[in-house]
C-alpha cells in the first residue's frame, strides 16, 4: 500500500508550486515592461532623422562630415509590414548621385538605453540620450558609441577617413536637416537629398 505523503510535505510542495508560478508571473510581467519600454523607444526613434553633428574624441569633427556630404546624411529607421527592423544611411550630391549608403537592420534595448545597428560588415552599438528633449516626439537625439571598437565601426559605417585610431564618437541625429551656412554660405540654397526607403 502506497503511503499518503504527510500534510507536512504536501504543504511544502504546494508552497514550492505558489513560488515557482509567482516567479514565472513575475517574470512574464517583467518582460512585457521592458518590451513595452522597448516600443516605446523604437517609436520615439523611427523615422527620417539627418546627421548634422559629430564629435570625435570630445573634438567638433561636424566640418569633416559636411565637406565629404555637402547635401547631409540621412539616417532612418524603420519597422515594415513584416516587423522587421530597419535602418538606412545615405547621402546623395547634388546630381543624385549617390556618395553613402549603408543599409542594416537595428535594436532597441530601453533598460540601457542602446540602439544596435547591424550590417553585413560591422556590428556596432550606440547609446541613445533623449535628454535633449522634453516632447514623446523628439526633434533630436545624441547618438554615442559604447567602447572604443563602436567608435571606429561608427567612423567606419560613416565611411569617414583621416581620423586614425578612435576612441570616442557622437553624432546627433535631428527630424529638419539644419543648413551648415557657417561652412558653405550657399548651403541652404541646395536641393535636399530624396528621401529613399530601405
Amino acid at each position: 500500500m502506497q503511503k499518503r505523503p504527510t500534510p507536512c510535505f504536501q504543504n511544502a510542495r504546494q508552497a514550492a508550486l505558489a513560488l515557482a508560478l509567482t516567479g514565472a508571473l513575475l517574470a512574464t510581467a517583467g518582460c512585457d515592461a521592458n518590451n513595452t519600454e522597448d516600443d516605446a523607444d523604437r517609436e520615439r526613434l523611427s523615422g527620417s532623422w539627418f546627421i548634422t553633428d559629430l564629435r570625435v574624441d570630445g573634438d567638433p569633427a561636424f566640418a569633416s562630415l559636411d565637406s565629404q556630404y555637402p547635401n547631409a546624411i540621412l539616417f532612418r529607421l524603420r519597422v515594415d509590414k513584416n516587423e522587421n527592423e530597419l535602418f538606412l544611411a545615405q547621402s546623395l550630391n547634388d546630381r543624385g548621385d549617390t556618395l553613402l549608403i549603408r543599409r542594416g537592420t537595428f535594436e532597441v534595448d530601453a533598460d540601457d538605453s542602446e540602439l544596435k545597428l547591424n550590417t553585413t560588415a560591422r556590428f556596432l552599438s550606440l547609446s541613445y540620450d533623449f535628454e535633449a528633449s522634453e516632447t514623446d516626439d523628439p526633434a533630436r537625439v545624441d547618438l554615442m558609441a559604447e567602447d572604443d571598437t563602436d567608435a571606429e565601426d561608427l567612423i567606419d559605417l560613416l565611411a569617414l577617413g583621416g581620423f586614425g585610431n578612435v576612441e570616442d564618437v557622437a553624432i546627433t541625429i535631428a527630424r529638419e536637416r539644419v543648413p551648415t551656412s557657417s561652412f558653405r554660405p550657399s548651403l541652404s540654397g541646395r536641393p535636399t537629398a530624396p528621401a529613399a526607403t530601405p
